[in-house]
């Protein structure tokens, strides 16, 4: 006899998927690629490990589908960001999303 294993998740259906950065760790820039499932409010911020915003990637309305974040390794003020560990995090949807970032110099 053949048997059929149906299965329901209870976990909500994610607004998006942030792909974890590379290069990482990186010297000059890195990447990271964010797929939304539907268009709205997107807000990607950089933070070091003392929780101190270094940059806002990006800001405002995306629609959905695929995009590319780019950090250049530089504070929003121009100054070259220290070696160590840092965060990307995205807020869109109702959702946060968190990747570690490595930074060498």
């Amino acid at each position: 006899p053949r048997h059929m294993l149906l299965a329901q998740s209870n976990k909500p259906a994610t607004a998006a998927t942030l792909h974890p950065p590379a290069p990482t760790p990186f010297r000059d820039w890195t990447s990271a690629l964010i797929e939304l499932q539907q268009p709205g409010a997107l807000r990607v911020e950089v933070y070091n490990a003392l929780g101190q915003r270094v940059r806002v990637l990006f800001d405002g309305l995306r629609e959905a589908g695929k995009h590319l974040l780019v950090w250049d390794g530089y504070w929003e003020d121009g100054r070259p960001a220290e070696t160590g560990m840092y965060l990307l995090r995205a807020v869109t949807g109702g959702q946060e999303i968190t990747r570690k970032l490595l930074r060498m110099r």
